[in-house]
């Protein structure tokens, strides 16, 4: 059984959703979404259809899907329209409300049900939580707690929930505000429940010292062998192959490399650069 990642959040797959669980309007034609390119030339209504058949298509083939989505994350549109809640200090990057505000997680739980019945679900997630942001005077209980929360939100909305993805490879790669170290990142994954939780490491093919091997292959955690070679839309093909090869191959032999339970490709280009759509 193979898992695909679909990045539902981006553009043009989930705006109908966005627009009914926000109450916001549609976004300005010449505003793109932060940080994503838009080379979006097919029509809203086209992709979604696309999508549908898609998905429709893959899993026939015995496909599952992973849905990304970012938890308490809300359109820039919705934060001026609503300054009344409590918003993470993100330097003006995303719109993300404090997972001390409840509005957070009762807008994240009208987003993920309104994904799942429009386009059902494998009951598999993927999120981060403020990876390249460390909010707070205790980030690091901060990002535990966001993390804590979406596992309880992910257990209502899908009762049959068997895992979601936590980005921890490019969290503690870009180590905002440089909190992450040894202990850190034990106090992290220990909070975390095993049964729900794994972590991605995307940054495989270009660390020479691996975060498995920095971090004690996780403290136990179970977690995913990834690399990321078009980063944010970029859209070179290059990396190290007898790297990849040589650390994969040190994991795999390792006695500790036993919780590590799949290879993930990070598709950052999908969508978003003509050539690969």
């Amino acid at each position: 059984m193979s898992g695909l990642i679909l990045t539902v959040w981006k553009g043009s797959l989930i705006e109908d959703i966005v627009q009914e669980v926000y109450n916001v309007p549609p976004p300005s034609p010449d505003i793109s979404y932060p940080a994503w390119p838009m080379a979006w030339d097919l029509s809203k209504e086209y992709i979604q259809k696309r999508l549908e058949w898609e998905l429709d298509y893959s899993r026939k083939l015995g496909f599952e899907f992973d849905y990304y989505m970012l938890f308490n994350q809300v359109p820039f549109r919705f934060k001026e329209a609503n300054p009344q809640y409590k918003y993470v200090d993100a330097d003006g990057q995303i719109a993300q409300i404090d997972p001390s505000d409840p509005k957070g997680r009762e807008l994240s739980k009208k987003l993920y049900s309104g994904v799942i019945e429009k386009y059902g679900t494998d009951h598999m997630y993927g999120s981060g939580i403020l990876g390249e942001f460390s909010p707070g005077d205790d980030p690091v209980q901060f990002k535990i707690d966001g993390a804590l929360q979406l596992t309880e939100l992910l257990k209502e909305i899908d009762p049959a929930l068997k895992h979601w993805r936590y980005d921890g490879g490019w969290t503690f790669t870009f180590n905002a505000g440089n909190i992450w170290n040894k202990k850190t990142v034990k106090r992290f994954l220990d909070a975390l429940p095993d049964e729900y939780i794994y972590l991605s490491d995307i940054t495989c093919d270009y660390q020479k010292e691996l975060l498995c091997e920095k971090y004690d292959y996780f403290y136990g955690k179970k977690w995913a062998f990834g690399i990321i070679n078009s980063l944010a839309g970029d859209d070179f093909l290059s990396g190290d192959l007898q790297h990849i090869i040589e650390k994969a191959q040190m994991v795999v032999n390792s006695p500790k490399g036993n919780n590590c339970i799949g290879f993930n490709l990070a598709p950052e280009n999908i969508n978003t650069n003509p050539f690969l759509k």
